[in-house]
């Protein structure tokens, strides 16, 4: 079973959904927590980008509704944190995302 935190609810808010709520109108999917310099598991819908940020059974688990949701917490515990660190490491990466943004931008400059 997983760990119960004694964490004031402040700490667990998104700290950017004040500003933002009113712009997302509930689009809740765009946003992600990213805990995973902690290690932590993530559980999300599979919907949108989620996909792309977890790797369902190594880094957390994409999830279809309420039920399979409670399977995912049951089995969080199982997952190897080293791995999810290594995953996170391999594809967020500083050098690595400033490299692809940078690569990017530069693709859509030279076609205008």
């Amino acid at each position: 079973m997983l760990e119960v935190a004694d964490l004031p609810i402040a700490s667990l808010r998104d700290p950017t959904w004040e500003r933002t709520k009113g712009v997302l109108k509930g689009r809740d999917g765009c946003r992600v927590p990213l805990p995973w310099t902690r290690v932590t598991p993530v559980i999300a819908y599979d919907r949108g980008s989620m996909a792309e940020l977890i790797d369902h059974g190594t880094t957390g688990y994409l999830v279809r509704d309420v039920d399979d949701a409670s399977r995912a917490v049951d089995a969080v515990s199982t997952l190897d944190r080293e791995a999810i660190r290594a995953c996170t490491v391999k594809r967020f990466d500083r050098k690595r995302m400033i490299d692809a943004y940078s690569a990017l931008y530069s693709t859509v400059l030279s076609r205008q």
